[in-house]
């Protein structure tokens, strides 16, 4: 075949085709406006890539083989194994198969409802641990094997940056770029001014607070998203810049994958909120949601939870009895004046007490000082010293609030705060908790990570572990990202007594070497116990992972909050939901009243803007988690320059008493776009009777089997698709009708970002800054900014375009192999 005809006809995957002096298979042909990208993989035994643009290069189409290779019949299965290695049904995950990653079929269903159904917008609201960051790195990868100019970017919290960068590079084998303010920055030096930073194709890692800021913002907004994934999407509140920023971003992807493990159930507006990232107004477009449990997936790693009551001293048991009356005095005159500033300090009181008495001594004093000060010039500290990527972690002592008046007599409450402060005071000479923990990490012998709340209870408890010889680790909201990472990988590497506030509660992988957790108090809000726990009780973890929580005896803790850890654990070890539609207001409640903690609801995620996976899903998962693993086995079994190249047609001849006489033939049947590319392959078995005599039959001859084999193989491409139409049956009407309607969501979420570039309405970076504070560049920019939107309208077209010549597709016949049975002796 010439090279006009090889252009006309365009190259499909799996072809052989010769260009620049080699032979190459084709692995996707990319068709533009004006001209055709063809990714090509070296055969032949050079194991290279190629990229080209035709018509600039030509490539030249091999013709099949029109000759058998006779061989045994035990060599002929096993090339038979190795030629159908390139067949990938329909919504298959072929990229899958090449990540060392262990292939467990529910993490597939998000991709897979993705490649398969066309879905734009998907929210993974898996249980903690179960591999929430692979899924998410599964549609990246089949994303960019797709498209090899893939545009994606992954938006999580800054102390978790540097950890999806290490799992998609070394699990996957996905090249990021880290996106943070110094990234930005030697791009600013190195490339023109009017270059977008964010335009070039690749992966991108970036935090939930840098694209925040209006100046990173801007030009993000000016580029189109093939995919953007949304980490620990549960801080994108409702209202804030956070949500205001994603949705921005997310609005102008052709796939939205949110991940989040505590999905507001206790807040139906929240969840509601989160389920409409990248959801354009006004319109219905839902979004499916996974949510597995541990019992559900069959990941039930065995987990032993225990409450150890520790009995307070004298001093610390009257501090606990002055701050309880106290705090339920100001709880009810704050109900009754309906004042929420004052039911607040109550709380915020009694958290501090049960965390630890130096603490709430701290808070005490503060407080002292702020009713004091009448004329309001008591300011709390700024935030410095922190990553300008990320905002500072809530783990500090609480100040704001400790001003409001809590009780009608201003002189009575002074007199109640100083009784409680000089028992503090006492208290915090000797901590009974404290001594406990060092009582148990000294018979430990292994790494453990002691969770609180607080950053000043965390850094009392270290210098005591210091001085009692302990190899200590803290990580808090005061470290920047980067010392974040840095303490979690030396604890990882190295073990040693981890203590930690929550800002190490979410995301972080701690159970390379750890299996203990200990709760120094326990958490007000029931979703972050078990946020705490998922740090070592994930997928990976080989031993048996022990949960302890310390507790005040005869305080709320040990009747309110023990209670709720208990059914947390019995829950977890039947497999079942956490009590995340419990809220942490109604914990509040219970513990100032005295009241019971209410029954929670199951969660019910599937609201007017949701909807569940296909009811078929889970089935395909578990076939093609299977396919891959026989993929994965051929593979290894396979001489690598022949699985590089398409194997020639083989044949046998075999005597068999099961098989009927006759010639078989297998046939890869699939289905092509106008473009070439493969969107569905699949052998097919068909056999021919022989008319000639059993003993004419018997002495078929290799020359025989040659010439029939030749004469099947060199027919053309008229006859194979005749061939391919006889073979595909109904069935192929069906991936046909499943192939349309994906393209025909994509060309929705597509006409979706036109109309988000097309629309008049202010971007969502104009509205994080001062009106007309930037005036004076817009006028400049305008220019800029009309030039970056046509050059995303062309694109967009041209996608448009692709989609509509690839809504038929062609049925195409290739043959593979050959067998003569005949009757066996």
């Amino acid at each position: 075949m010439d090279s006009a005809r090889a252009l006309a006809a365009g190259e499909g995957s799996g072809d052989r085709v010769r260009v620049r002096g080699r032979e190459w298979t084709v692995e996707a042909r990319i068709q533009a406006s004006d001209c055709a990208s063809i990714r090509l993989r070296g055969s032949g035994g050079h194991d290279r890539t190629l990229t080209v643009l035709t018509p600039f290069d030509r490539p030249i189409r091999l013709e099949r083989p029109t000759r058998a290779r006779i061989c045994t019949p035990r060599r002929w299965m096993h090339d038979l194994d190795r030629a159908l290695l390139p067949l990938h049904p329909f919504g298959s995950l072929p990229a899958a198969a090449g990540a060392p990653i262990r292939l467990l079929s529910y993490q597939l269903e998000p991709a897979m409802v993705i490649a398969r159904d066309g879905v734009s917008r998907v929210l993974i609201a898996d249980g903690v641990g179960l591999g929430k960051t692979i899924q998410a790195g599964l549609v990246l990868l089949e994303l960019v094997r797709r498209n090899e100019v893939c545009r994606a970017i992954v938006l999580t919290p800054a102390g978790l940056r540097d950890q999806w960068h290490l799992e998609l590079s070394t699990r996957l084998g996905l090249a990021t770029a880290l996106a943070d303010s110094r990234w930005l920055r030697s791009l600013a030096a190195e490339r023109p001014a009017h270059i977008n930073p964010w335009s070039m194709p690749g992966i991108y890692v970036a935090s939930h607070d840098l694209v925040k800021r209006a100046e990173v913002l801007r030009p993000i907004e000016d580029v189109t998203w093939d995919a953007v994934v949304i980490d620990e999407a549960h801080a994108a509140t409702s209202g804030s810049d956070r949500r205001a920023a994603l949705h921005a971003i997310a609005m102008r992807s052709r796939h939205v994958v949110l991940l989040t493990a505590t999905p507001h159930d206790a807040d139906p507006q929240e969840r509601e909120a989160l389920m409409r990232i990248g959801q354009p107004a006004n319109q219905d477009e839902p979004i499916v949601i996974f949510r597995r449990s541990r019992g559900d997936v069959r990941r039930c790693t065995l987990r032993r939870t225990r409450v150890i009551a520790v009995t307070p001293s004298r001093a610390e048991r009257q501090m606990h009895e002055l701050l309880e009356r106290y705090s339920r005095q100001v709880w009810n005159e704050a109900v009754a004046r309906d004042d929420e500033r004052a039911r607040l300090v109550s709380i915020v009181l009694r958290k501090r007490a049960l965390s630890s008495a130096g603490s709430l001594l701290t808070s005490i004093e503060r407080r002292l000082a702020m009713l004091t000060d009448t004329q309001g010039e008591w300011q709390p500290s700024l935030p410095l010293g922190i990553d300008k990527d990320e905002d500072p972690v809530d783990d500090d002592a609480p100040t704001v609030d400790l001003g409001v008046p809590g009780l009608g007599d201003i002189h009575l409450e002074r007199h109640w705060l100083n009784q409680i402060a000089a028992a503090a005071k006492r208290a915090a000479a000797d901590e009974r908790k404290a001594h406990r923990l060092l009582r148990f990490l000294a018979r430990a012998h292994e790494p453990v990570i002691v969770f609180t709340e607080y950053r000043d209870t965390l850094t009392r408890l270290a210098d005591r572990a210091v001085a009692a010889g302990h190899d200590v680790l803290v990580l808090h909201g005061g470290l920047s990202a980067r010392e974040r990472a840095g303490v979690q990988r030396t604890f990882n590497e190295h073990g040693g007594t981890l203590l930690a506030t929550d800002a190490a509660a979410e995301g972080l992988n701690l159970h390379h070497r750890c299996r203990v957790v200990v709760h120094f108090e326990l958490p007000w809000n029931p979703a972050r116990l078990e946020q705490r726990v998922g740090r070592v009780d994930r997928l990976g973890q080989a031993s048996v992972v022990h949960e302890l929580a310390l507790v005040a005896a005869h305080t709320a803790e040990r009747l309110v909050l023990a209670p709720l850890a208990f059914r947390l654990a019995a829950a977890g070890a039947a497999g079942g939901r956490t009590l995340s539609a419990l809220s942490a207001s109604s914990v509040a409640t219970a513990v100032m009243t005295g009241e019971p903690l209410p029954q929670p609801d199951e969660p019910a995620l599937l609201q007017s803007a949701a909807v569940p996976p296909p009811t078929d899903l889970a089935g395909f998962a578990v076939a093609e988690a299977a396919r891959l693993e026989r993929h994965r086995c051929l593979t290894s079994r396979s001489v690598a320059s022949f699985v590089r190249s398409r194997p020639s047609v083989v044949a046998t001849r075999l005597r068999s008493k099961k098989l009927a006489p006759g010639l078989y033939f297998v046939f890869a049947v699939s289905l092509r776009t106008n473009e070439g590319s493969t969107i569905h392959a699949e052998p097919r078995l068909i056999r021919v009777e022989l008319c000639l005599e059993d003993s004419l039959a018997i002495q078929f001859s290799r020359q025989q089997l040659r010439d029939v084999v030749a004469a099947l193989a060199s027919t053309d491409e008229a006859v194979l698709i005749q061939i391919a139409s006889q073979l595909g049956g109904n069935g192929f009407d069906g991936v046909s009708t499943l192939a349309g309607a994906r393209n025909g969501r994509l060309r929705q979420r597509s006409e979706v970002i036109a109309r988000v570039i097309a629309s008049a309405a202010p971007l969502a970076s104009q509205s994080l800054v001062q009106a007309g504070l930037f005036d004076r560049r817009a006028l400049r920019a305008a220019a800029r900014n009309a030039e970056a939107t046509a050059a995303l309208d062309d694109g967009r077209r041209d996608r448009d375009a692709a989609a509509t010549r690839n809504s038929t597709v062609t049925r195409y016949a290739e043959l593979l192999a050959a067998i003569h049975v005949t009757a066996g002796r």
